[in-house]
């Protein structure tokens, strides 16, 4: 053991001694112990009792509270409720009990509470502080709030910290000056505080470096300007991976500037349970020495570990976090060294409960002569007193994390502390469990070496590995939380640009058409100057010539073979990953989606590929029937129907018109694909990458088009098999009524795939989490202007939560960026074209006589820009209540219950996708019962949906078909073929009569070996084989053997092996291989040596006979052939000869 490990566990011993005196800050009775108790005994109770907590503040009246106390912990299937809750629960029953024990619940959460947060104002705070100061501890004051919708919030959040400053210092110019203030460098300030800057600018986008500096400048600054008139400390707290860079990007650039460039009382976070801590500290370290004045930096844990793990697995990105605990501690203990090591530019302030870990900071400092005063640390308010105490009294200064603010907002920093406390690996819970000093003060580097932790820092990536058919995972969309992965995309834009105009023509029959029916050109609806593509729409004649190649090219396409076309479509997955900057840049440039929009838009499109290749492979191999009949085999396969008509449509360009194709194409279809006409250029690059990606001549024809002519007469030629078609209501019941009609000599109903839209809702419970629903409201409506077939276009808001959503909503809305898709610095985009945008500004009129205009956002000039529009006091009769507007246009409804709201989202004739927020179980389960819609969305918005996870598609007026990216999607590109076969044969039937222990083990392909593949039982089969291998053995193997009289000396040589070589490899490839046959033990796994050691020995034994080729032909090639492919099939050789 090393003397610093040594001193560790000597300071180690007395701080963990101190920890378990005082407690976790709980208290050990009341409601709190008792709650605590409880949660951490069983998981389960611990999700609905935090739940539970969260919601409580929304609740309103004793009723409200009464009721999710019984959808929590009394409702079927849940957990059960502690003996100590079970009599108020029964209480309750009775009107005036609800109300007692409501009332008794709100109290003791509320005491809870405040036994974490000092204060709900400034001023209430004071008293709370006072105290710690004549404890002898320092504080940190942080303003807890909700999340900033607007920047009216962000201005309030701002005066409530100038406020907060005020109070503040005039209250420390009365606290007596002590040590606590002294450091080897000066005085430490008294008054404190932590702000998150992302309460300051409802964006604090990184992409937006400007808009970061303006709202800066406007909220920030100030702030920081009467610290440095109080003399006060301001401290930058870090939050989640989202906003790590923009906080880090601006403080280097507040505290490098001119106002603040030499103050030294500024402070920042470090986050030991990031993967890179180490090395943006030293980034950190190099512009502070640059600076030449420094700083302070609060090591922490992290607060963030479960939402930084989820948002990585559910995206498919690296996580940013350690995933084991051990890591963490290890890594925080290295940080600590760090900041020691360099305490003249990074004044540690060490935030930790860890008696470990403080110890290691001591012991550390003391080793390299940094003085007590120049050594913080910090703890949370309310808790581990006693371990407070104990680093106070060996003369470090300890500073107490105060939070202030209303039981609201402070919710979720409650659940925070709760889930802190009971946490099985946290290190107060094992202090008050009692484990031991020596386990307690253990070195996290014992838990997994160095060399593990390296492993542990990367994640291996989803990919699509050619090999691996039936492996799928999601593609990965870009993370625009970091400014370098915008960087590529605008250097995308810029050579495309470059570029531009793109040349568009059909594709007929293996050759471009320079000629059609029409000619238009496509602009650019961010800057309507700029041409993006000249087109050359498709005649309907060019229509008929494609679908009469389509039609004479799709047999032997179907012939080729499903895995042949699987590996198609992961070849042009693979090819859209290669190009993807490239075709994200294109979408931008034609029809306005921003970059996260557009790269959304190419993953998309290659999960598609992915996913349809592997279950293309399912589908068409055939999958045995679950119904086991006993001398019967049943299989259903499905077989493609011929040529496909896919009419695609421009607000997916790549995503849906990929979806589409491909489905058509895996099953065995030809394809005519006609984009729409805003979109033709991206469907140009997506056709260019298929016939890149290796499709024959004829298969896939490429026929930009105007619709009303070309799409028209391709829908109603008798030769299309299908039509697959996602676009508006009046088009897809137009493509449905001309499918249905037939002509004299049409061999086939044609089958429609319809998507059209919907007039999608959004419900509000009086009980959501606000800062979630309207922030999930205005993604849903606003993402690239509410051009998505699923975005929110109406809110139904429950009457208690009207007002305030309302005034939320307003705020978030009025701040919306609207300007250039090309561009980092936006919410949303232009809209498509000129019609769309004169056909949204009279919605928009129609909304604005039909309610109230709520608000209005801003737009830029140059572009098609449609202003996002919130209009309220909508009811269900209006018009802008039930016509789809496809457009950034918003109708808020006032509710009077939860049954009417249902009843109004249902409706329009549409049924495509819905959204509820509430923390209602029963609400939740009503929803899920009676909603209308094909994809419900709970406590989340209403879009992205993602291939696979959500299956997409509705009903009634929304279409009709299967769900696209699901698993019944490909059966529509389709025909079902059941197969059923009489196994029985004379009598007898395989495995007739046996129990499931005599029958013997299932032979998988995986699985099959030569120990475990029994002999044939088919008696046919038995004398088929036997006549073969003994024909081989006794008719030509043994008699040229003995011919050379088996002597080794004398054996033909051919290959120059050697004799006794030559004659071992004929006497397998003429003996052991014939036994092997007629004993029915070949396999795939065997079969191949087996096969190359007979010919072999077929080539030496016929050595200068004048009829071996013959001969060889006869009796080994054909032979050694049919082993072959029994062993490259499904089965053993068993299944080849009875099913060739």
């Amino acid at each position: 053991m090393s003397d610093l490990e040594s001193r560790i566990l000597e300071i180690g011993a007395p701080l963990v001694a101190a920890a378990q005196r005082g407690g976790g800050g709980f208290g050990q009775g009341g409601f709190t112990g008792k709650l605590v108790e409880s949660v951490m005994a069983d998981p389960a109770f611990k999700v609905e009792a935090f739940r539970f907590v969260d919601v409580l503040p929304t609740l309103r009246d004793a009723d409200e509270i009464a009721r999710h106390i019984d959808e929590y912990f009394n409702r079927p299937g849940g957990p059960p409720m502690p003996t100590w809750m079970t009599m108020g629960a029964k209480v309750a029953g009775s009107g005036i009990g609800a109300g007692i024990f409501a009332d008794q619940v709100e109290r003791n959460v509320k005491a809870m509470a405040r036994n974490f947060i000092a204060g709900e104002t400034g001023a209430d705070c004071l008293p709370s502080l006072r105290t710690l100061r004549e404890k002898g501890m320092a504080i940190t004051v942080d303003l807890l709030g909700e999340k900033t919708m607007g920047m009216a919030e962000a201005g309030i959040y701002r005066d409530r910290y100038l406020e907060v400053l005020d109070a503040l210092a005039a209250d420390a110019a009365q606290w007596p000056s002590d040590s606590l203030e002294d450091a080897s460098w000066g005085r430490v300030p008294p008054v404190n505080i932590s702000i998150k800057l992302s309460a300051l600018d409802p964006h604090f986008d990184c992409l937006d470096r400007k808009g970061l500096m303006r709202t800066a400048e406007a909220n920030l600054v100030p702030i920081l300007q009467r610290a440095r008139e109080l003399g006060a400390f301001v401290n930058v707290d870090m939050e989640d991976d989202a906003h790590r860079e923009a906080t880090l990007w601006l403080f280097e650039k507040i505290c490098t500037g001119p106002t603040l460039g030499d103050y030294p009382h500024l402070g920042i976070v470090s986050q030991a349970y990031l993967i890179d801590a180490q090395q943006e500290a030293e980034r950190v370290l190099d512009w502070v020495q640059r600076r030449g004045t420094p700083i302070t930096v609060r090591l922490v844990k992290g607060a963030y570990w479960d939402q930084e793990v989820i948002q990585a697995q559910q995206e498919g990105w690296p996580i940013p976090v350690y995933t084991h605990k051990a890591d963490s501690d290890a890594n925080f203990e290295s940080m600590t060294r760090f900041l020691i090591d360099h305490a003249d530019a990074l004044r540690p302030a060490i935030a930790s409960h860890n008696a470990r870990s403080i110890a290691v900071a001591m012991a550390y400092g003391e080793a390299k002569g940094l003085p007590p005063s120049d050594l913080e640390f910090q703890m949370l308010f309310g808790m581990a007193e006693g371990l407070m105490e104990a680093v106070r009294k060996k003369g470090y200064r300890l500073r107490v994390y105060t939070p202030v603010g209303q039981l609201l907002p402070g919710m979720s920093y409650l659940v925070r502390r709760l889930l802190e406390n009971t946490s099985n690996e946290g290190w107060l819970v094992a202090s008050a469990a009692g484990h031991s000093t020596a386990s307690l003060l253990a070195s996290p580097a014992s838990v997994g070496g160095a060399a593990d932790r390296e492993k542990r820092k990367t994640r291996e990536q989803p990919g699509s590995p050619e090999d691996a058919p039936g492996f799928f995972a999601n593609e990965p969309v870009a993370n625009f939380h970091h400014f370098d992965t915008y960087e590529v995309f605008s250097k995308a834009v810029e050579t495309m640009s470059a570029q531009l105009p793109i040349t568009v023509q059909p594709w007929v029959d293996g050759s471009w058409r320079a000629e059609g029916e029409c000619r238009w050109h496509r602009e650019n609806p961010s800057n309507v100057s700029q041409i993006v593509a000249d087109v050359v729409g498709a005649s309907p004649e060019q229509g008929e010539q494609a679908l009469r190649a389509a039609e004479a090219a799709q047999p032997l396409w179907a012939a080729q073979g499903v895995a042949l076309r699987a590996k198609l479509l992961r070849r042009l997955a693979a090819n859209m990953r290669r190009r993807r900057h490239k075709l994200a840049a294109c979408m931008m440039l034609e029809v306005g989606k921003p970059a996260w929009e557009a790269d959304a838009d190419v993953a998309e499109a290659i999960d598609f590929c992915e996913y349809y290749a592997r279950e293309a492979i399912h589908l068409q191999q055939g999958q045995p029937l679950q119904v086991h009949v006993p001398g019967e085999d049943n299989l259903l396969s499905f077989r493609g129907r011929g040529v496909a008509v896919v009419i695609a449509p421009w607000n997916f360009p790549l995503a849906i018109l990929c979806g589409m194709s491909t489905a058509a194409l895996v099953m065995g279809n030809s394809v005519l694909i006609k984009p729409a006409e805003q979109s033709s250029a991206i469907a140009k690059m997506f056709f260019d990458l298929l016939l890149e990606s290796g499709l024959p001549q004829g298969v896939a024809h490429f026929l930009p088009g105007r619709g009303e002519t070309l799409g028209a007469s391709l829908v109603a030629d008798p030769r299309c098999s299908i039509v697959a078609f996602t676009g508006s209501k009046a088009v897809g019941l137009s493509i449905i009524e001309t499918a249905a009609k037939t002509t004299e000599g049409q061999q086939q109903v044609r089958r429609v795939i319809c998507e059209m839209g919907g007039k999608n809702a959004i419900l509000v419970d009086d009980d959501a989490d606000l800062d979630e629903a309207v922030t999930g409201v205005i993604q849903s409506a606003f993402g690239f202007a509410g051009q998505k077939c699923s975005a929110c276009s109406r809110v139904v808001v429950l009457s208690k939560a009207y007002d305030e959503f309302c005034r939320r909503l307003a705020d978030g809305v009025n701040g919306l960026r609207v300007g250039d898709a090309c561009q980092p610095n936006l919410d949303l985009g232009p809209v498509v074209d000129q019609e769309a945008h004169e056909r949204i500004a009279k919605y928009i009129e129609v909304a604005q006589t039909e309610g109230v205009l709520l608000t209005q956002a801003a737009t830029p000039d140059g572009g098609y820009f449609v202003p996002p529009t919130v209009v309220k006091d909508i009811n269900p009769s209006h018009r802008i209540a039930n016509e789809e507007v496809f457009g950034p246009v918003v109708a808020v409804m006032r509710a009077e219950s939860f049954e009417q709201a249902i009843e109004w989202v249902n409706a329009t004739p549409y049924a495509l996708t819905a959204g509820l927020f509430s923390r209602s179980p029963a609400r939740i389960a009503q929803a899920r019962q009676e909603l209308e819609v094909g994809n419900l969305y709970i406590n989340r918005g209403c879009t992205g949906a993602i291939v696979e996870r959500h299956p997409f598609g509705g009903f009634k007026m929304s279409g009709l078909g299967g769900k696209a990216g699901g698993p019944h999607y490909l059966q529509q590109f389709a025909d079902g073929v059941a197969v059923a076969e009489n196994t029985l044969r004379s009598g007898f039937a395989p495995d007739v009569g046996l129990s499931e222990e005599d029958k013997g083990p299932t032979v998988k392909p995986s699985d099959a070996s030569i120990e475990n593949v029994a002999s044939g039982t088919d008696l046919g089969l038995l004398f088929l084989r036997v006549s073969v291998g003994a024909f081989m053995l006794f008719g030509h193997g043994w008699p040229k053997l003995m011919g050379f009289s088996v002597k080794s000396a004398h054996f033909p040589d051919p290959l120059g092996v050697g004799s006794s070589m030559s004659l071992s490899l004929a006497i397998v490839g003429e003996v052991v291989a014939p036994l092997l046959i007629i004993l029915g033990l070949f396999t795939r796994l065997a079969s191949i040596p087996f096969v190359i050691t007979m010919l072999v020995a077929a080539f030496m034994v016929h050595d200068g006979d004048p009829w071996s080729k013959k001969e060889f032909a006869l009796l080994y090639a054909l032979p050694a052939l049919c082993l072959l492919f029994a062993g490259a099939g499904r089965y053993s050789l068993d299944t080849f000869w009875r099913s060739p």
